[in-house]
């Protein structure tokens, strides 16, 4: 584990555009930074392999939802209001990644799972289900995050030479309708499967949550005598 310091960058309600280009420039300046950030408006995000006009995009774009593209895997993601984004950037050197990134899932991902499980809930990653091939909740590959047997979130990973960006999203709530309109899936089953922080931590604001999540991710990973998080809200 880390020792040291991880600076924690706290982000008020921001466009999913900003929140990506912040990532991107936390992974080129390579400090150990957490960042959370709450989504301001709507968009669907593609991973990087995805095609520009991918159903998912096409359905979205139709709907007036802008599109925009990832620079780390995975599949589509919507983003709702409400929705939190957190992401993890970290040298290349860091002992998590010894056995290489794509075993940092586990690590990385241990904030967000903690928050839950703190709260009495049953919270663990687990294998992606492989039941939808364009909703990266529902996707084949990697993990996603469950909490008391509905999916939450999921995380997603961009790689460079000298650092690793980790980053992931836990939607607000479910919009049943939405998803089934950008993904073609049965409103039924998008509300079976998946489930928003609201319905898991009822009466929380999102602000609220966006701090223990914070709290959460840090404690996951500063470790040792005089570790600590040095702030920087924005």
């Amino acid at each position: 584990m880390v020792s040291g310091s991880v600076r924690l960058q706290l982000d008020g309600a921001s466009p999913v555009e900003r929140i990506l280009a912040r990532d991107e420039a936390a992974l080129r300046g390579g400090t150990p930074t957490v960042r959370i950030a709450r989504v301001g408006a709507e968009a669907l995000t593609l991973g990087v392999s995805q095609a520009i006009d991918a159903p998912c995009a096409e359905r979205a774009r139709g709907l007036g939802i802008p599109v925009l593209r990832r620079t780390s895997g995975g599949l589509g993601v919507y983003h709702g209001l409400g929705d939190l984004s957190w992401s993890v950037t970290l040298p290349r050197s860091d002992p998590r990644l010894e056995k290489g990134f794509r075993c940092a899932y586990g690590p990385l991902g241990e904030g967000p799972a903690r928050l839950f499980a703190d709260a009495g809930l049953n919270s663990k990653w687990v294998p992606a289900t492989g039941k939808h091939p364009e909703l990266c909740f529902l996707g084949a590959r990697g993990e996603v995050l469950e909490v008391e047997g509905r999916i939450l979130g999921g995380a997603a990973q961009h790689l460079t030479s000298t650092t690793l960006l980790h980053h992931g999203i836990l939607p607000y709530r479910v919009d049943a309708e939405r998803l089934s309109a950008v993904f073609a899936l049965p409103a039924e089953e998008v509300a079976g499967r998946l489930v928003g922080y609201e319905e898991l931590l009822p009466g929380a604001p999102p602000e609220v949550v966006a701090s223990s999540l914070a709290s959460a991710i840090v404690g996951a990973l500063v470790v040792g005598e005089g570790a600590r998080a040095t702030p920087a809200e924005i």
